[in-house]
């Protein structure tokens, strides 16, 4: 269709509805239809007088049906579909590809006539709150519409660029220019208690079958419209491939991109994999070798490397997935060949697409699975995924069906699936079926890694409670009988059990959390370590790293380093272990051997700022294709004692990533990122929390300026002045976590 159709949460939940009749909806669609189509008749198209008129806006309402008139805007907003389009790139002079085109905006369905005014008078003062918004952008049209009018009187739209992106000679000498000038003002929230702008949805065929379908079952959802920056890094594909990096305070919008990148890619695989079966070849290593070109130097990529927020550039030209790939799948698996004299079924010489969600936050990653169920059930290419998506993980990566991917978990529960997967001597014992022999506190199903959490932020109290243990000695005698024997050791008992033991006899001034973080985050979570024999650094080694890594003991390592073998032996004597050992294990198992018989090709990882550096490189280590990774974070917030952690960091992985596959014998082409992607505009908060939140980040960063990335300030969606600044932030002060549930229940 040549007109794109956008429809608010409002009306999609109208059209949801039982007080519509399903014949009603019916000529809804139809009319809006007819729109898209061009077909602008005069009883589609009557223009609201009034405020709307005087405001400039173009609002129209079209009788639908006996009881039902739809409100309508003629608008202007980015269009991806022109955007991903290069002929109109490059024959328009458009720097950046940023498209945007006059659309038809559906604001709502009014059933009552009456009703109408009133939601008139709501779309304007969406419209009036949206002129205060920061991200309005002037817009030149360039351009009359790709589509030739096919009858009389037929309505086509109009396309724009920013100004400031526009090539004015060559947009001069096109024919059929268009000369206006357009403001894009992104409609706000009516309510005067909300700071944020309005989510539309495109009006597409598989929104129309939800509603015409009788029979739903589930809640399904649909991506909603991203702005022109969210969509350039969703859809970005770096030439030469590397992994990108996305950074962004909270709020900015860092989980909706890795959840679109990762759908995106899920929904055109499968589009064409239901019909055409697995295209990816088994076993294949995606990482082009070495040559004089695409060779990068140890100096050049360990070298710091700037933040960028701006627009990422995009290389149309890298597919990922082409029609090429499945014709020569599909014919191999026809004939039985590929090069090779042996006849193989093509389920044994190819696989779908493996992907995987991973995160520490048990909740956000809960959210992000049910949010992605979601949308599949709206995806008719992903029918089969629907109706196994309630079925219980398996323990072993290759006992996945492939409708159970891409996988939702938590960093706890892929570890625990590698130590099942990979050969060698598993961490945790198992049975035959993968299953823990024994559970582990804190480990497994139903174990959510916040309650760790918590559990050392109320570490204060537990001395108070341990004279309740006698009573209960019985009972928990019997529990431990099926709980492995081993303890992890978690802040919470390095703090409360084991520091007054390893202090005892030597002189310390600092506080447990600072040995903490140096262990977990440097002596055996570092890069290094992780590929050391023992699964820890040497104190030479400690000392060789740099101060901006590790700034909170440049001149007592010596010391920290002795504390740290009196907690190595003292874990080993009471038969602990830490996560550091596990990620130690699975990672030597993994260098050990060839590429497993399982294969995860694109990993999603939100939140990263809550993983150390070997965590990390066992999670690029696992990906078939290293170039292929999605990072999102902000050090600003993360959630776990213990980890220090940089983004520009992140580079000196790709590096020791290469030098693993050197090991083994593979020659690889993993590339260091060279740039750090930010988001900067925030969609959860006003402009007044922003500059509480600023000026206590600037206060980290002056008294801390090594441990944290060097971002540009976010900032709200409206300009701050008073009647855009919100109100002002409250501060509460809690002693504990049922404390804050009561406050904020009221």
């Amino acid at each position: 269709l040549p007109w794109e159709v956008d429809c608010t949460d409002v009306f999609w939940k109208v059209l949801q509805s039982n007080e519509i009749a399903l014949d009603t909806k019916r000529m809804i669609i139809s009319k809006i239809c007819m729109l898209a189509q061009g077909r602008w008749t005069k009883k589609l198209c009557r223009r609201i007088d009034g405020s709307p008129r005087e405001q400039g806006m173009f609002l129209f309402k079209a009788r639908a049906a006996k009881a039902a008139w739809i409100i309508w805007e003629l608008s202007v907003a980015f269009s991806a579909r022109c955007s991903d389009d290069r002929e109109m790139r490059g024959q328009d002079g458009t720097h950046s590809g940023r498209v945007y085109t006059e659309i038809i905006r559906v604001w709502d369905v009014a059933t009552d006539y009456r009703s109408i005014d009133g939601k008139v008078e709501r779309i304007v003062k969406s419209h009036n709150r949206g002129l205060n918004c920061m991200v309005k952008k002037e817009l030149q049209g360039f351009k009359k519409s790709l589509y030739k009018p096919v009858g009389e009187g037929e309505r086509l739209p109009n396309f724009f660029t920013e100004v400031s992106e526009s090539v004015d000679e060559l947009v001069g000498e096109r024919s059929g220019t268009c000369s206006s000038m357009k403001l894009f003002v992104p409609p706000a929230s009516p309510n005067d208690q909300e700071y944020h702008i309005l989510k539309f949805y495109a009006f597409s065929s598989a929104l129309v079958n939800s509603v015409l379908q009788m029979a739903i079952t589930g809640r399904m959802d649909f991506p909603f419209r991203v702005t022109e920056l969210e969509h350039r890094i969703i859809n970005l594909r770096p030439n030469p491939p590397r992994s990108v990096i996305l950074l962004g305070r909270s709020g900015t919008g860092k989980t909706t991109c890795c959840l679109y990148r990762l759908w995106n890619e899920f929904r055109s695989y499968w589009e064409k994999a239901v019909s055409a079966g697995p295209h990816i070849p088994k076993m294949l290593e995606f990482i082009q070798k070495e040559n004089g070109s695409a060779a990068v130097s140890n100096e050049e990529e360990m070298k710091e490397e700037e933040t960028h927020d701006e627009k990422p550039e995009e290389n149309p030209e890298v597919p990922e997935v082409n029609e090429e790939d499945f014709i020569r799948a599909a014919d191999a698996r026809r004939r039985g060949e590929d090069g090779d004299t042996e006849e193989l079924d093509g389920e044994e010489k190819y696989e779908h697409l493996h992907q995987v969600f991973v995160t520490k936050n048990a909740v956000l990653c809960t959210e992000v699975r049910k949010n992605f169920k979601e949308l599949t059930r709206a995806c008719s290419a992903a029918q089969e995924h629907v109706q196994g998506e309630d079925n219980p993980l398996p323990y072993r990566i290759t006992d996945m069906e492939e409708t159970a991917w891409p996988l939702f978990v938590n960093s706890r529960t892929l570890l625990l699936m590698l130590d099942a997967s990979l050969d060698g001597k598993e961490f945790f014992p198992r049975a035959e079926d993968g299953s823990l022999v024994r559970k582990i506190t804190g480990w497994g199903e139903g174990e959510a890694h916040m309650n760790a959490i918590i559990e050392e932020v109320d570490s204060d109290t537990e001395d108070e409670e341990q004279g309740n243990l006698p009573e209960e000695q019985n009972d928990n005698a019997r529990g431990r009988a099926n709980f492995d024997p081993r303890r992890e050791v978690t802040y919470g008992v390095f703090a409360n059990e084991l520091w007054t033991k390893i202090c005892k006899g030597n002189k310390v001034v600092f506080h447990p959390t600072l040995l903490w973080m140096e262990i977990r985050s440097f002596i055996k979570g570092s890069v290094e370590a992780l590929h050391s024999e023992k699964g820890y650094l040497t104190l030479e080694e400690y000392h060789s790293i740099g101060r901006k890594r590790a700034p909170n003991f440049p001149a007592d390592r010596s010391e920290v380093y002795a504390l740290f073998r009196v907690y190595q032996r003292m874990k080993s004597t009471l038969g602990m272990f830490d996560e550091a050992d596990i990620v130690h294990n699975l990672f030597t198992r993994l260098q050990q051997v060839g590429p497993p018989d399982w294969s995860i090709h694109r990993i999603y990882v939100d939140e990263t700022q809550d993983f150390t550096q070997a965590e990390l490189s066992l999670l690029i280590r696992c990906s078939r294709d290293p170039n292929g990774l999605f990072f999102t974070g902000d050090t600003a917030q993360s959630i776990m004692r213990g980890i220090a952690f940089r983004f520009s960091d992140l580079k000196s992985l790709f590096y020791y990533a290469q030098q693993s596959y050197h090991s083994v014998g593979i020659q690889s082409g993993v590339r260091v990122p060279d740039q750090l992607y930010q988001l900067t505009h925030n969609y959860r908060s006003h402009a007044g929390i922003l500059k509480l939140a600023s000026c206590v980040v600037d206060l980290l960063v002056y008294f801390f300026p090594d441990s944290f990335d060097r971002l540009r300030k976010d900032q709200g969606l409206f300009d701050g002045n008073a009647f855009t600044l919100g109100p002002k932030p409250v501060l509460l002060e809690s002693c504990s976590f049922s404390d804050l549930a009561m406050i904020l229940q009221g």
